[in-house]
């Protein structure tokens, strides 16, 4: 009797972790025809099907498809500890820092080819974003692109990866049990 390898690829009818963003995370089956709820928008899991585990996709700009993510997501970056001498003390929001309007904004989401354009676009014409440290910057892009480029990626279920989706959503769920937790069980029992 020989060992039988997990499938690398997502089959029809495979169950899946769908973590978006890297912060929420749903068990979705993938059915023919099926449907899944990301950043608002319902689009069908049919492009999920015959891909590789751990492949991100992020919506169209019309929110109405997935498409295979090849970029780097905006969650994901971080940089460097920078001293600066800059402080955001004397920054005031008071609603007049943004200098793009809503409709340039609706005419943006219409015409950009992804959520990268418009959050470049946001920070380009942020009247304080330039006096912001360089970590308030960080956190300005992230919080945008949480908004504007949500990324999602199809996780095997592992014991490991629905601890993690459990503890996170839900950890009453699992008696609060932590994936390390788990891992050291399973350990223990030696399976």
């Amino acid at each position: 009797m020989g060992d039988t390898a997990p499938p690398r690829t997502v089959r029809e009818g495979d169950w899946v972790v769908l973590e978006v963003n890297g912060e929420r995370s749903s068990f979705v089956q993938l059915l023919a025809g099926g449907k899944v709820k990301i950043a608002r928008r319902t689009v069908p899991v049919a492009p999920m099907v015959g891909v590789a585990f751990g492949t991100q996709f992020t919506l169209s700009m019309s929110g109405e498809e997935l498409l295979e993510f090849s970029g780097r997501s905006l969650l994901e970056e971080t940089t460097k500890e920078v001293t600066t001498d800059k402080d955001n003390s004397l920054l005031r929001d008071d609603g007049t820092n943004q200098g793009l309007s809503a409709e340039e904004l609706e005419a943006l989401k219409g015409s950009a080819k992804d959520g990268a354009e418009i959050i470049d676009a946001l920070c380009s014409k942020s009247k304080s974003f330039g006096d912001k440290t360089v970590f308030s910057q960080e956190k300005y892009r992230k919080k945008k692109a949480r908004k504007y480029q949500a990324v999602a990626t199809v996780r095997r279920p592992t014991a490991a990866t629905v601890a993690d989706s459990y503890f996170r959503r839900v950890p009453t769920k699992i008696c609060g049990l932590r994936p390390d937790t788990l891992a050291v069980m399973v350990t223990m029992a030696n399976v």
